[in-house]
């Protein structure tokens, strides 16, 4: 029997990313990407990603409001109960994560795994990807591959940026993803839950998300989030602040550290 493995994803104006992780999940065996667009066929990259002619891809309008994470929640949740079946299986993702499955090249032998220990959701941690020397490139390229354009693995989010780096990276349709997907509905800190089983086995989030002008779009966040009354803007500033002192440079302070990748 056939599996539906679905990707839920919000984007807003830039898909530079877009052919890497349409690459990537499609490599896992994902067979359906629903991506949310921002104010819908009003925005350019609508028919930018029709080009793409990809009949696994369907595209809907997100909201028309500036950026939200609680907006975005609310899509994805909307989109699960609508648009998914009750025996589909999603992935929450933004753009610029990439889950990866250690142990598993497709997610389909994952969910047998999952099935046969009882389990309803895969949860893990995030690794941001650099360049070699922390600079920030102004564009992603189609070529070579995004893991050798930021071959470089480090802890920044958490211990840096204090961030959230927890991550639920696949769960059943009938399991509710807060908000920036890092918990399922009613886990604690360590993602337990007497609703839902973790999976044993965690997943690595691999995170692109340090390119193009990147010092202007954290600022435009860190206003908009602190006028909302977001207490998160405190990561963006956090994130200016390393930019500036390093002349436009990711710099990982004396108490990050970088950590293996493939």
């Amino acid at each position: 029997m056939s599996i539906n493995i679905v990707v839920i994803c919000s984007i807003h104006t830039n898909i530079e990313l877009l052919p890497h992780f349409i690459n990537h999940y499609e490599s896992l065996g994902v067979t359906k990407f629903i991506l949310g667009i921002w104010q819908g066929q009003h925005n350019p990259i609508w028919n930018q990603i029709l080009k793409y002619n990809n009949n696994k891809i369907q595209l809907i309008k997100s909201y028309d409001e500036p950026l939200s994470e609680p907006l975005e929640t609310q899509f994805a949740d909307k989109i699960r109960l609508i648009y998914l079946n009750s025996g589909d299986w999603y992935i929450p993702t933004d753009l610029d994560e990439f889950h990866v499955f250690p142990g598993y090249e497709n997610i389909s032998v994952l969910i047998d795994d999952l099935n046969k220990s009882n389990s309803d959701f895969v949860w893990g941690k995030m690794v941001d990807r650099l360049t070699t020397d922390g600079s920030i490139p102004q564009h992603i390229t189609p070529t070579p591959s995004i893991w050798k354009q930021f071959p470089r693995g480090c802890r920044l989010s958490l211990p840096i940026l204090k961030a959230c780096d927890r991550k639920v990276s696949l769960a059943k349709q009938k399991l509710k993803i807060l908000a920036g997907h890092h918990y399922i509905n009613g886990s604690d800190s360590e993602g337990w839950t007497n609703q839902a089983n973790k999976f044993t086995v965690n997943s690595i989030t691999y995170h692109f998300k340090w390119f193009g002008n990147l010092l202007e779009k954290e600022e435009t966040k860190m206003s908009h989030y602190k006028s909302l009354g977001f207490d998160y803007y405190t990561e963006n500033e956090r994130l200016i602040k390393i930019i500036k002192e390093n002349n436009g440079k990711i710099v990982i302070p004396n108490y990050g550290r970088d950590i293996p990748v493939f």
